[in-house]
């Protein structure tokens, strides 16, 4: 695998181009017969169907990173994968830009796919994230977990 591949964790808005990282982790001699992502963007509805101006997405930056990483190496070792990396962004974010890259190289789709499923729940749920829905009218509401 390429050294040029970041490290999973927690990135400012706009310092981190997926291209390169998904291009690289193809690269790998053979090894890799799959590589799967999930790209996550700012909606421009709550789920109680208000309309949201923007999202202020925070983290504790090494505790964060740290889950992260660990998420990572999990399901690395769970489904055998030759890499898994999740990059989350902070920063404010307007209605489709992205919030979130899941890369995921594997041997095969199957578990590719299946631990991609798993990122993308574990992600929503287990780092110090913060996400912070800012509406039309100028109210504001903190949204906790899977959202």
């Amino acid at each position: 695998m390429q050294a040029s591949v970041p490290p999973p964790g927690i990135y400012t808005k706009g310092s981190l181009d997926i291209t390169p990282i998904v291009a690289a982790l193809g690269s790998d001699a053979g090894t890799t017969g799959s590589v799967v992502s999930f790209t996550g963007l700012a909606k421009r509805f709550s789920k109680s169907g208000r309309k949201v101006s923007y999202l202020i997405m925070e983290s504790y930056d090494p505790l964060a990173s740290e889950q992260i990483t660990k998420i990572c190496s999990e399901l690395s070792l769970k489904y055998q994968l030759n890499r898994a990396a999740i990059y989350h962004f902070v920063g404010k974010f307007f209605p489709g830009e992205v919030l979130v890259h899941i890369v995921i190289a594997s041997t095969g789709r199957k578990e590719g796919l299946t631990a991609l499923e798993e990122a993308i729940h574990r992600y929503k749920t287990e780092p110090a994230i913060w996400k912070q829905e800012v509406y039309e009218d100028g109210t504001s509401t903190w949204i906790e977990g899977e959202s």
